[in-house]
């Protein structure tokens, strides 16, 4: 699957084929698009708990996150959530 930026092919195609003119045809507006730049989705960085900052060293290889509450929860030192922030 290849992805590309919606609107930039709009507009391309608006400025080319003039979209109000309907006279164009689909073969014609697809060859704009099959070469058209694809675009790289951004990837969300993964931040181990071993390497965020609500997280300590507790006992081997396990970690207490205090995110969650004051208490602290276990964690793997490889394990990951949406919440961690890098030290």
């Amino acid at each position: 699957m290849r992805l590309i930026d919606y609107d930039a092919v709009m507009a391309e195609l608006e400025k080319e084929y003039q979209l109000q003119d309907h006279e164009k045809t689909a073969h014609e507006m697809l060859n704009v698009v099959k070469y058209f730049p694809t675009i790289e989705p951004e990837q969300p960085e993964i931040i181990r708990c071993k390497d965020c900052k609500h997280s300590e060293h507790w006992y081997r290889d396990k970690r207490r996150c205090f995110l969650w509450n004051e208490d602290g929860i276990d964690v793997w030192n490889d394990g990951f959530c949406n919440y961690a922030e890098r030290k």
